[in-house]
Parts: structure tokens; C-alpha cells; sequence
């Protein structure tokens, strides 16, 4: 994100997720760019590929993300995630 800026990287991941098979792989997929994005954002002062990813891993288990349930099924439940739906 920091080497385009936040804009454009979000713009790109919205052109890329449009072409997307199933609606709701669609909206979770977009739903978690969107968290990356603010967590980014959020954190631009002394920003570090290792801070970030620690905090992406906490929305993770916190529940802030996304993810389908059953997981092998791309039309099943947009549910929250959890330290269980990391993978």
C-alpha cells in the first residue's frame, strides 16, 4: 500500500476483487481489504511490515475479519473470524 499510497491500493483491490465468481466471496473479500487498508491508515506514523502484520493477525482473532463458512463451500455463511479460522 505504501509504495502506491492507500488510494490507489484500494482502488486496485476493488478492480480486482469485481471480478469476483460468488457475491459473497465478493463482500468478504472486500470487507477484509477494507480492514487492511484501515489498518494501514490508521497506523501511517512509523509504519513497519511487522507492526502491520500483527495487527492484521489480531483482526483476525478479534474477530474484525471475514470468512466463509464452510470453508470449502464459496456460496456457504459470511461469518466473523476467529483464532479457529486462521489459516
Amino acid at each position: 500500500s505504501y509504495s502506491f499510497g492507500i488510494q490507489l491500493a484500494r482502488e486496485l483491490g476493488i478492480a480486482h476483487e469485481a471480478n469476483g465468481d460468488y457475491a459473497n466471496k465478493h463482500q468478504m473479500d472486500l470487507h477484509n481489504n477494507e480492514v487492511g487498508f484501515n489498518i494501514a491508515q490508521n497506523n501511517e506514523a512509523g509504519f513497519n511490515w511487522g507492526n502491520f502484520t500483527n495487527l492484521a493477525l489480531s483482526a483476525v482473532s478479534n474477530g474484525t475479519c471475514r470468512r466463509i463458512s464452510p470453508p470449502d463451500n464459496p456460496v456457504g455463511l459470511i461469518i466473523p473470524t476467529d483464532q479457529t479460522g486462521r489459516r
